[in-house]
């Protein structure tokens, strides 16, 4: 979601909320954080699921309030919770140590490049790594 000032220019000021001051369309969470609606919401592609990320993250307040003061805060908030999110997705996927798992790979996959083209791997391990 953007910021206040990127995003009220494009919506009249009755539209200025979150789920954009009229009816919700029907929308669908189709992965993560993408949705795919149908309806006339002005706010319904803009608005990456926000509402269960707010929720998560700030605790339950009506999010249909309309006006600056109210749009301000939803999008901080939609902003923070996106961002809070993320961090935790990356956190979780660092905890897992695939990236040892992928250096292993690449290592086995060194390994057997250097049998097959010795020239190649005629330097210490650290510059043949970043030779290929």
């Amino acid at each position: 979601m953007s910021s206040f000032e990127s995003t009220s220019v494009l919506l009249k000021e009755e539209e200025w909320s979150i789920h954009g001051g009229v009816t919700k369309d029907n929308c669908t969470q189709t992965y993560l954080n993408e949705n795919t609606c149908f309806g006339n919401n002005a706010m319904s592609e803009r608005n990456y699921p926000c509402d269960n990320h707010i929720e998560a993250f700030f605790g339950t307040y009506d999010l249909d309030e309309i006006g600056e003061f109210f749009f301000k805060k939803q999008l901080y908030h939609c902003m923070m919770a996106h961002t809070l999110w993320m961090k935790s997705e990356i956190e979780r996927q660092r905890s897992t140590n695939s990236f040892g798992s992928l250096v292993r790979d690449h290592l086995d996959i060194f390994r057997i490049m250097c049998a097959t083209e010795l020239s190649s791997c005629l330097f210490n391990t650290k510059s043949s790594l970043l030779h290929y």
